[in-house]
């Protein structure tokens, strides 16, 4: 049975779209969409809104984007009164959420822009996605004074760094009610609980953690460097996946319907690409594992 799936990629904004009899990938088509937006707008993060459109950061211009399946964009800029857009997530509230430099900022779908600023006591706010709890989670990169944020549907803010030494850089949820971030700097990750509970994890890994989020296996998965990482929450062991890879894959990781792990390769030496991964713990060609033996508690 053949299907067809589309996946939307911000540099434009470019879909490619994978027409395939799962799992292996028969042909590509890549098409690019630019009508509607402005100059210098420099789309940056993107993700898929409840209304069944795409929602994007204009990092440039200071503005939030949609554009539909159909490749039909809009701009909107009344409300937003930060700059540094950054990261965005669809929350659970129906709404579309994101970052900007000093502040949280939601957006409904038909466009009604609202910030919240307190108390936000570090700056530079980067990633954010959805928690398993209701809330939304955010990372406050602020050099020496690092902070993960947690916003509520209504607003509420509370920030956390107990136990945080790093600067985190990127956000996911876990398959294990937790949130995970990364901290591309000093090869760390860690997980954080629906109340604030910071755990920080060495890599081991000199080829710093970049997209974080939960895999179809139970597992915390991560761009790396070199190739893509794997975490086991219960146990915090550490896998490493580096066959296959090319280039540098410090871009996105997701789970595609079909059960796969995806994830961007900015530069595979020299070409930009998409790869997919499966995790096929008999084959040995498939990944070169590191488990790193790193054990702890939660």
């Amino acid at each position: 049975m053949t299907r067809r799936t589309r996946a939307v990629v911000v540099g434009g904004i470019v879909a490619l779209s994978l027409a395939s009899a799962w799992p292996a990938v028969a042909a590509a088509t890549v098409t690019e969409f630019g009508d509607g937006i402005s100059s210098g707008a420099s789309p940056l993060r993107i993700a898929a809104g409840p209304d069944g459109n795409l929602w994007f950061t204009e990092n440039g211009i200071n503005r939030i984007g949609r554009i539909t399946p159909a490749g039909k964009i809009t701009e909107f800029s009344n409300g937003i009164t930060g700059t540094g857009l950054q990261g965005i997530a669809a929350g659970p509230d129906g709404n579309i959420w994101f970052t900007e430099f000093d502040r949280v900022g939601r957006i409904t779908p038909s466009g009604s822009v609202t910030e919240f600023t307190a108390p936000i006591t570090g700056r530079n706010l980067t990633a954010i996605a959805a928690g398993a709890d209701g809330n939304l989670w955010f990372t406050e990169a602020n050099g020496k004074n690092p902070y993960i944020g947690r916003i509520t549907a209504a607003g509420t803010i509370t920030e956390f760094n107990g136990g945080l030494t790093v600067t985190p850089d990127s956000i996911g949820p876990g398959p294990d009610g937790n949130v995970w971030f990364a901290a591309s700097g000093l090869d760390k990750i860690g997980g954080v609980t629906p109340t604030g509970t910071i755990t920080q994890v060495d890599t081991g890994i000199e080829s710093g953690p970049g997209a974080i989020g939960a895999g179809p296996d139970g597992g915390v998965w991560f761009t790396r460097f070199d190739g893509i990482g794997r975490i086991t929450p219960a146990t915090l062991s550490l896998q490493a996946f580096t066959s296959g890879v090319t280039g540098h894959p410090a871009g996105g990781i997701a789970i595609g319907l079909e059960g796969n792990l995806w994830f961007t390769e900015p530069d595979g030496n020299g070409e930009p690409l998409v790869h997919r991964a499966r995790r096929e713990p008999h084959r040995a060609d498939h990944a070169r594992r590191g488990d790193h033996g790193v054990s702890g508690s939660r």
